[in-house]
């Protein structure tokens, strides 16, 4: 074991270790703010910036991948806090003077964008991922406006999601190198944290249908229940193969953005479609919020929105086989 996987590991332990003293289940990320800072894991951009980035996003993608098994909201703040700190980083902010919140930006006309993000800490900057400018990032430090009166939403509900309006100029463009990276490592850890969601209600199906006895016997035993974890078992598999590849891959930088646009896709629906069928396996119960499985579908629901999403991934895939549509047009 290397130096760096060894640290890796302690990290893991501290974070299961935290689940253990202080469960987070469905807690709220402001109430998790002094243990997440007491293990590190709020500077976890600016505390593996100097080693390799491979090593570095894959450290954020297994910490999210824990965390999110214990609570969907609490993993979501802490992608969203890695990867706008990691894009100051390159931009040579310091950070100990700026807190900032990465949000997805779904208009792409107009310079004001309105989006949703965590609201945990006051931001002193918004970084906006345009999914429908091929994943462009701009960056307003000052003209933004936190909006109070937002819809209700059920899924995420701990991570105190707000409404952003923000100017966005030309001028607030990064360089296409970093947005690229920037948006690939925004796509990598939400589908970190859908993983882990995802876990969380396989997890939770097995131990239901261990437990629960129907005639006589676990419902565990019964050849149509034991296909549909399977079925959810292996669509995790799946998703996790692309992410590991999306993760440790060393392409071209607009490679890297299509490779974790794929892997969001799936392991998006992964979460959901494994999110439903852990409500199938517990039956009414899993309608009630005395069970967690109904709170997975809704994060994993909440989840698959803020990625780029099936279709920006499609779109950036048959870029990569067919070119773009302009030139499509031209040819014919």
């Amino acid at each position: 074991m290397t130096e760096i996987e060894s640290e890796l590991t302690h990290l893991l332990q501290m974070v299961r270790g935290l689940a253990t003293k202080k469960p987070y289940s469905n807690a709220d990320a402001a109430s998790m703010l002094g243990p997440l800072r007491d293990t590190g894991l709020l500077d976890l951009a600016a505390d593996t910036f100097e080693i390799a980035e491979i090593d570095a996003l894959d450290w954020a993608s297994q910490v999210i991948q824990e965390v999110g098994r214990e609570s969907g909201s609490v993993a979501y703040f802490l992608a969203s806090r890695y990867v706008s700190h990691r894009a100051q980083l390159r931009r040579g902010v310091d950070l100990l003077t700026s807190d900032s919140v990465a949000a997805i930006a779904h208009s792409a006309s107009g310079e004001l964008r309105s989006t949703t993000a965590p609201l945990v800490v006051t931001p002193a900057a918004v970084l906006l991922l345009d999914p429908t400018d091929a994943g462009v990032l701009a960056v307003s430090t000052t003209e933004f406006e936190v909006v109070t009166e937002v819809p209700k939403r059920t899924g995420l509900g701990g991570a105190a999601l707000g409404g952003i309006c923000a100017v966005a100029r030309p001028d607030d463009r990064l360089p296409d190198q970093d947005a690229w990276a920037a948006c690939a490592d925004w796509d990598i850890l939400v589908a970190s944290a859908a993983l882990g969601v995802a876990d969380a209600a396989l997890s939770a199906s097995a131990d239901y249908a261990r437990t629960r006895r129907q005639f006589g016997s676990a419902i565990g035993s019964f050849a149509g229940l034991r296909a549909i974890v399977a079925e959810m078992a292996d669509q995790i598999d799946c998703a996790r193969g692309l992410l590991t590849t999306a993760v440790t891959s060393r392409p071209d930088p607009r490679d890297r953005r299509v490779a974790a646009a794929a892997a969001a896709a799936r392991a998006c629906r992964a979460a959901v479609g494994v999110a439903l069928s852990a409500v199938q396996v517990h039956g009414g119960y899993g309608y009630i919020d005395e069970f967690a499985v109904a709170g997975h579908v809704r994060d994993a629901l909440s989840l698959r929105a803020r990625c780029s999403g099936t279709l920006i991934a499609r779109r950036l895939i048959a870029s990569e086989h067919l070119g773009s549509s302009d030139t499509g047009k031209e040819a014919r």
